[in-house]
């Protein structure tokens, strides 16, 4: 998989994608390998197909959860 990979100078490990959209989102972003985030403002069910991912209820919290598992 080239595309945008091929031409950033950071590797997939460095690449976070945060997004509230689970349909336009996260779901397609699996097949990246990339690290995601799902910001579920409404509570809403996701799926286990679409592991591994991080689920917080809003941006406020990204920086602790960037904190505990991103910059350890």
């Amino acid at each position: 998989m080239g595309g945008v990979f091929s031409v950033l100078p950071q590797s997939r490990d460095q690449i976070t994608h945060a997004a509230q959209g689970w349909e336009y989102d996260i779901m397609p972003t699996k097949t990246y390998d990339i690290r995601r985030v799902w910001v579920n403002r409404y509570g809403l069910p996701g799926s286990d197909f679409y592991q591994p991912y991080f689920e917080i209820p809003d941006l406020l919290t990204l920086p602790d959860l960037f904190q505990k598992h991103v910059l350890t």
